[in-house]
């Protein structure tokens, strides 16, 4: 889905912030495996995919969801419209650029990276360290955090499942709206 997407029979959604959310360990592990994690290897970089799974949208992105009841999401400043969480990049390209800082890999992009981060109001804390209890951390004192990834190829998983079970999270966390598009 793009800008060029019909938005006639859209509808804007409400993103419901609950402050308490704590995502699950299934949750969890199923997002960390959906951005390519190494669940074996990767244990202690699982604190990306817990602030990804808390991420809230930044503007001026909006959940919206076709007839079928597909969750997207809509920038209305740029038009720009996306199947994936605006945030799912990010934190996809975290994840790279710390496995690759543990094991002394290069990484071309963490300027990029960090870019991102701030332009989506996720950046990182500077001089945060990762004390390891990767799913006991709060969101605020990982998103610097320091870890570690696999040097191994990087699991894809089952895609369409995963992706579909990730949208069905999106759903459950929106409520609808009443106004629509155009």
């Amino acid at each position: 889905m793009n800008s060029s997407a019909d938005m006639s029979s859209s509808v804007v959604l409400e993103e419901e912030i609950d402050k308490d959310y704590e995502p699950t360990e299934v949750e969890v592990n199923e997002y960390a495996e959906w951005l390519g994690m190494d669940l074996e290897n990767d244990k202690d970089l699982l604190w990306i995919a817990k602030a990804g799974l808390k991420a809230p949208l930044p503007e001026p992105w909006k959940p919206c969801s076709q007839e079928e009841g597909e969750v997207f999401y809509f920038n209305f400043e740029t038009g720009e419209s996306v199947w994936d969480h605006p945030c799912d990049e990010y934190h996809r390209r975290l994840y790279q650029k710390e496995r690759c800082k543990k094991y002394g890999l290069p990484f071309d992009d963490e300027e990029e990276v960090e870019q991102a981060g701030k332009s989506l109001g996720l950046a990182p804390a500077k001089g945060v360290a990762d004390d390891g209890d990767s799913l006991d951390n709060s969101l605020s004192n990982n998103l610097g955090g320091s870890g570690s990834a696999s040097a191994g190829a990087m699991s894809t998983g089952s895609g369409d499942e995963k992706k579909k079970r990730k949208k069905d999270k999106k759903r459950q966390k929106v409520e609808k709206g009443k106004e629509g598009f155009g």
